[in-house]
């Protein structure tokens, strides 16, 4: 859930069979908020992992260009794309 017009307020959580991840700013992490991973089990048991000086923005920007200079391998290759386009893909082709 993200608001770009209302409440500045940006989270994301993912259910999972054992356990559930709230991620606190998932987009513009440092200047909207923390960037925080919560993971929290079926016990109600939480874990915390904070990333207060990253920038995923500039990080996928330097990782391209360490990949298009020198042919170092980027995190996320063609095929991983590929198989993302597939899938949505499938999902248009189910709805018509």
């Amino acid at each position: 859930m993200v608001s770009m017009r209302l409440a500045p307020f940006q989270e994301m959580v993912f259910h999972g069979d054992g356990c559930a991840m709230r991620l606190s700013a998932p987009f513009n992490a440092g200047s909207f908020g923390e960037a925080r991973i919560d993971l929290t089990g079926a016990d109600q048991a939480s874990r915390t992992w904070r990333f207060t000086a990253d920038n995923q923005y500039l990080r996928q920007v330097e990782a391209f260009n360490a990949a298009v200079r020198g042919g170092a391998e980027f995190a996320c290759p063609l095929e991983f794309s590929r198989g993302t386009q597939a899938m949505i893909d499938m999902v248009f082709d189910a709805e018509r």
